[in-house]
């Protein structure tokens, strides 16, 4: 953690893990060829977060590392979750545990079903194997 991301007091700020989950996210996507700036051109649909919630368990101060585990949660007809969980490495002891939930809707803004090529790539994280 930098000082950006902690109180005066050198304590993680509690807003600072956001970011770095949303990071997180977006670099799943990417490594997984859906561009998210791009999939409403290319395939005719967005993500868009609905849910947040994070459990703040062990504080966490400045300087420390901290590794943010992503995994796949719940997977519904238009909506899934991600499950982030924050680890000091020093340690491998969890300092918070998180999620988001992502729908998809229409370029219009309305809300859809998963797409097919999203639902392949989720369901493929879900077995444990890259989609080729």
């Amino acid at each position: 953690m930098s000082y950006a991301d902690t109180d005066p007091a050198g304590i993680l700020y509690f807003a600072a893990w956001f970011p770095w989950m949303e990071r997180v996210q977006s670099e799943w996507f990417l490594l997984n060829g859906l561009r998210q700036d791009q999939l409403k051109d290319t395939h005719g649909f967005w993500t868009v977060t609905c849910h947040t919630e994070c459990d703040y368990l062990v504080a966490v101060g400045l300087f420390e590392e901290i590794r943010v585990e992503l995994r796949l949660g719940r997977v519904g007809g238009g909506s899934f979750d991600m499950v982030h969980q924050m680890v000091r490495t020093r340690d491998d002891v969890v300092v918070a545990r998180a999620l988001i939930t992502i729908v998809t809707v229409t370029p219009e803004g309305s809300a859809r079903a998963i797409p097919g090529l999203l639902r392949e790539h989720l369901d493929s994280w879900a077995r444990g194997v890259a989609l080729r």
